[in-house]
């Protein structure tokens, strides 16, 4: 791990009552660690989830932002900037430094290696950044964010040759076709009711993404040709602050509280009442499934590792 509508006929489902109720817990704490004062980006070993190990990490950093590893390199926005690590060897100087010119807000891998999708408040880029050389802008679309208030998660998840882009503009989200050839081309748009994005997950073409009060669920579609369609809301009691989903279940962390819900459509209990929940020592930033039966959860100073296999792996 590395530490750092359309229009509807249906009612939105509505949770009544509090959204930490008592239930019985099957995540499980197993293990967890204490992170660094500094700011840097760090791989630990987690073979051992109850004593996990710092393997490797970047120099410190002014600020914390998003991330993304490409291939064999570790793209790191510092603010404005995107710095380039060696993948194997963290500790090394960044090979290159890209100025956004505005605050970077997300980052996702490209469609090939060296390519990376950047996002600020104002567009999205698709930046090339050669083995040596100077980095190229070589698409760009305009992306309005300014409408977006409190802090932000992902905002952008790539499929194949398209990219799941979160605009507060619209506000809700667009999908736009990456291929580096050709211009950058919005095929699919959904109009959120709930108001502006700040973070989304993507499974199985299922897409699901954050407003200020509400878990929204749409289905995208094929691959090939995206469109979205509603399956259903969860009105959360307070900010839902990040979200990742696998063909059941969807993590939902508010607060200091991290809830499990029902996502199979076919379900008597979708998107109900939370089928199991988590409460941590401090308010949750992100929530993480790895593709086995864990949930990285990240606190202020620290992360927990949960074992989540009641709910099944990605």
């Amino acid at each position: 791990m590395t530490s750092p509508s359309n229009g509807r006929l249906a009612i939105s489902l509505v949770l009544i009552g509090t959204l930490f109720c008592s239930l019985a817990t099957a995540m499980v704490r197993i293990g967890g660690s204490v992170l660094p004062g500094s700011q840097s980006v760090r791989t630990h070993d987690v073979h051992n989830p109850a004593s996990p190990v710092i393997t490797d990490r970047t120099e410190g950093l002014a600020e914390s932002g998003p991330f993304v590893l490409v291939h064999d390199r570790l793209f790191v926005a510092v603010g404005s900037d995107v710095r380039v690590y060696d993948g194997h060897a963290l500790a090394k100087p960044p090979s290159a430094i890209w100025s956004a010119g505005r605050t970077v807000l997300s980052l996702a891998a490209g469609t090939e290696p060296g390519l990376v999708l950047v996002l600020d408040a104002a567009s999205l880029r698709l930046v090339r950044f050669p083995e040596s050389g100077v980095p190229k802008v070589v698409r760009s679309t305009p992306v309005d964010q300014s409408g977006l208030t409190g802090e932000a998660g992902q905002l952008v998840v790539r499929d194949g040759s398209h990219a799941f882009v979160a605009d507060a503009s619209i506000p809700g989200v667009r999908v736009v076709s990456i291929d580096p050839a050709a211009a950058l081309e919005t095929l699919a748009i959904y109009e959120s009711l709930e108001g502006p994005v700040h973070d989304i997950a993507l499974w199985n073409r299922r897409l699901a993404f954050l407003t200020e009060s509400a878990f929204v669920l749409v289905d995208a579609g094929e691959s090939t040709a995206p469109r979205f369609s509603w399956l259903g809301t969860w009105q959360a009691p307070e900010r839902p602050s990040s979200v990742d989903l696998n063909s059941r279940r969807a993590f939902v962390s508010a607060g200091s509280g991290l809830v499990v819900l029902d996502v199979d459509p076919s379900s008597r209990n979708f998107l109900g009442a939370p089928v199991d929940s988590w409460t941590a020592s401090s308010f949750v930033r992100s929530v993480s499934l790895d593709k086995a039966e864990r949930a990285y959860v990240l606190l202020k100073g620290s992360y927990e590792v949960l074992d989540v296999m009641p709910h099944g792996g990605r």
